[in-house]
């Protein structure tokens, strides 16, 4: 698979997503795909990742929380993308327990930002949420 899960690092620092683009996708091969599609278009490896499977929530929580069940490993992986306060916090946490799959990317200018948007509509990704310094909006 190209791209990355979230890291361990950007786990263990990211409590809001700032200039993050982030949408559900309902498919693996969409989500896959969509992450190839913004490395093609210019993202670096490092500014997209993809947050997909029970073990990929594993792989980035890594050995010491073994003692933790299944949905509380969900929980802690989107809350390293979504901030506690956030209201769409539990949205991304039922989303992948009902097995979806996310593609978040780092965005810093309104022109990435459209152009990200469309390859994630592209792959079929919805709920598409800029997170911003002061808001975060849709993008439908």
């Amino acid at each position: 698979m190209t791209g990355h899960l979230l890291s361990q690092a950007t786990a263990q620092t990211i409590s809001y997503p700032t200039n993050h683009l982030i949408a559900i996708h309902d498919s693996l091969e969409d989500a896959q795909q969509a992450v190839e599609a913004l490395q093609q278009t210019g993202f670096a490896e490092e500014d997209t990742c993809l947050l997909s499977s029970v073990s990929d929530v594993v792989e980035v929580l890594g050995p010491h929380e073994q003692h933790w069940n299944l949905f509380d490993r969900i929980r802690q992986a989107v809350t390293s993308v979504v901030s506690d306060e956030d209201p769409y916090r539990e949205m991304y946490v039922q989303a992948m327990k009902q097995g979806h799959h996310m593609v978040a990317v780092h965005v810093m200018r309104e022109q990435q930002l459209q152009l990200a948007t469309g390859v994630l509509k592209q792959h079929r990704g919805h709920t598409i949420k800029f997170f911003g310094w002061w808001a975060i909006t849709s993008h439908l």
